[in-house]
């Protein structure tokens, strides 16, 4: 065999396997749709999220990403609440997934990254963002799922579950967590729905105006956290604020010498992890109450906007992301 021909073949093969691949998925999807039966459908979904793990696999470890509070801080509420559903409103195991795995993903990160900062630990603050990719991955595979449930008025047991179930997401994963009952973050979460609640009007329904009060005082709270996060979680990197901060530090010196001694000792990190800490807590309250608000929705039909609102909160929390944890770049330094 000539050079020439092994040149050809050594630039066309990685091309031939790639169209090989494509051409392969597609042939087989096309087989999957005619068979048209859930058990097809299923075995072909399990193939081809394999198939995501597997690229996954070839570039990092997936495996590290495996925490076992973060898997059942997810999976434990989901299951609940859809198993719940299931057998006392006869709604289906997916159409509760569909609309509720995405913001329960994004409420168990939230208390991953809450409890990460509190450490003070850079590779959970990683691990934690897994599980919502985790429940965006299950929402989205649940999508093909038709609402056929009818309308159906909840009552105070389906409120306590509801309840519930959110309460376990953090529990799961936080413990008994001390700064719940921080009072800063908890006005700040009170006073942004409250007043979007209110001022949505009455007349809308009250699953409506929770879900809108909750999603958009969400997004509030975020774009609030960001201007708190510049002003005193990041560096004293102006001459106004290193004056500030001195005087700061004289006056603890005659209040509590040892609050004085922590302030010039603490370091730009130790000061981002602590601001950050309490920054989560209103967006982990609002996601608490988002979350309940979508067992509600689901149960009593009210699911139109369900799949969009959850998007935009999916676009908040990827902003909380880039401000709080942005991943080093090429630009960088």
């Amino acid at each position: 065999m000539s050079r020439q021909i092994i040149d050809i073949v050594e630039i066309g093969l990685p091309y031939t396997i790639v169209l090989g691949a494509l051409a392969f998925s597609l042939v087989l999807i096309r087989w999957i749709d005619r068979k048209g039966t859930m058990k097809f459908r299923a075995l072909g979904v399990l193939l081809f999220v394999t198939l995501t793990a597997v690229g996954w696999g070839l570039i990092s470890n997936p495996s590290s990403f495996l925490e076992l509070r973060a898997i059942l801080g997810l999976l434990v509420p989901a299951g609940v609440i859809s198993t719940y559903l299931k057998l006392r409103h006869r709604i289906s195991l997916l159409t509760t997934l569909k609309y509720s795995a995405m913001p329960l993903g994004f409420l168990v990160s939230a208390c991953l990254m809450l409890d990460a900062s509190f450490e003070q630990s850079k590779d959970s603050i990683i691990i934690a963002m897994f599980p919502s990719v985790l429940g965006a991955l299950i929402s989205a595979l649940s999508l093909g799922v038709r609402d056929l449930h009818p309308s159906i008025r909840c009552d105070r047991l389906d409120y306590s579950i509801f309840g519930a179930t959110v309460l376990s997401c953090a529990i799961i994963v936080l413990g008994l967590y001390d700064p719940f009952f921080s009072m800063g973050p908890l006005l700040i979460f009170i006073g942004a729905t409250s007043s979007i609640f209110i001022a949505l009007g009455s007349n809308r329904s009250e699953v409506e105006r929770t879900l809108e009060a909750s999603l958009y005082g969400a997004l509030l709270v975020i774009a609030l956290n960001t201007i708190i996060y510049m002003d005193v979680g990041t560096p004293a990197n102006t001459e106004e604020r290193q004056l500030s901060k001195q005087e700061h530090i004289e006056f603890m010196l005659e209040e509590s010498p040892e609050t004085a001694e922590y302030l010039i000792n603490e370091t730009d990190e130790q000061l981002a992890f602590q601001t950050i800490e309490r920054l989560l807590l209103p967006i982990m309250f609002a996601l608490m109450l988002y979350s309940a608000a979508t067992f509600v929705a689901i149960v009593s039909g009210q699911t139109d906007k369900l799949q969009r609102m959850n998007w935009h909160l999916a676009e908040g929390f990827v902003f909380i992301v880039f401000i709080f944890f942005a991943p080093y770049s090429l630009l960088s330094g």
